[in-house]
């Protein structure tokens, strides 16, 4: 039972006869597109036209609240700390309405505040350097979170269309019915494995230029599942995609496989995350999969025929 508990802890990864963890060109190796500050975080600024929206769950108003633009007097320096008070949406989704499709627009959810409800799809950015963003404001530091419910996802990218320039940073996926302390716990046979962000690519739809950081997801049956059509050869399934600095903790499953990132045939760059506790949630004897246990197939990262992926800096715990 030891051995098995242990193999669940570590990180997975099958190869192809294409497949390398490290590619051999430095130009085509997974990298972060957008610049990081002295301390390593990923510098996010809107453009002129920037539609800026703010979501409060706690004191928003789909009915008054409204787009700002980055020179408003409230905005000041930053649109995540702005210095005058603003007029939120109350639901992510209304606010996710009023923002555009193909623009740099941000939508942006208030720390310490809590929605029953997923970001669903994105709106696509403008361009490389100009991403749609979906992060967090205010004062404190408790993350936004989003209580996830069921077999809901966070976000879950339009499959059909495919995507491109996106951030998410600074958000808290939770799927409260999986957590033993919560008391929305539920057993399994009752609830089915949340995923923080799901992405699986059908035939001819790809993804371009994703960016996760500073997230933290709890308790979802995976943290990250990007699953590709086999068909989809070519185009490039999903490319520029950089999950880093994330914290992916205490993910499983009681009807399935579970792992705190799943991945096939992608090219990915994880860079400096902490995985802890992934693909159980108890040890006993047998490590029966319809209790949480551990089983040779679940891990904290699980990559299978991948191409150019880059582990950098990750804490396997």
């Amino acid at each position: 039972m030891k051995s098995e508990c242990l193999v669940a802890t570590l990180f997975f990864f099958t190869a192809g006869p294409s497949a390398a963890l490290y590619c051999t060109a430095q130009e085509e190796r997974p990298s972060r597109w957008l610049a990081v500050d002295e301390d390593g975080w990923t510098v996010l600024s809107p453009s002129a036209d920037t539609r800026l929206l703010f979501v409060s769950s706690s004191d928003g108003d789909d009915a008054t609240g409204r787009p700002y633009a980055p020179d408003d007097g409230a905005i000041g320096l930053s649109p995540q700390s702005p210095v005058g008070k603003v007029r939120p949406y109350k639901t992510i989704h209304a606010a996710m309405a009023n923002a555009r499709d193909g623009q740099p627009d941000w939508v942006l959810l208030k720390r310490g505040d809590v929605w029953h409800e997923g970001i669903g799809a994105p709106r696509n950015g403008r361009s490389e350097k100009e991403p749609s963003v979906v992060a967090a404001y205010g004062e404190g530091s408790r993350r936004p979170q989003l209580r996830l419910r069921g077999k809901q996802s966070g976000v879950r990218f339009d499959i059909h269309k495919g995507f491109h320039d996106v951030a998410i940073v600074g958000l808290e996926f939770y799927a409260c019915e999986k957590d033993p302390k919560s008391p929305e716990f539920k057993l399994e046979s009752e609830v089915k494995s949340a995923i923080g962000i799901f992405i699986s690519s059908k035939y001819m739809a790809c993804g371009q230029r994703l960016l996760v950081e500073d997230c933290c997801m709890r308790f979802c049956g995976a943290s990250l599942q990007i699953a590709h059509d086999r068909r989809n050869r070519p185009p490039e399934p999903v490319s520029q995609l950089a999950f880093r600095r994330n914290l992916v903790l205490d993910n499983y499953s009681r009807t399935s496989h579970s792992q705190g990132t799943y991945a096939h045939a992608i090219s990915i760059l994880l860079e400096e995350n902490i995985y802890d506790h992934n693909g159980w949630l108890v040890q006993e004897s047998g490590n029966r999969k319809d209790r949480g246990g551990a089983t040779i197939f679940n891990h904290n990262t699980y990559f299978c025929d991948c191409h150019d992926v880059v582990f950098r800096g990750n804490m396997f715990l």
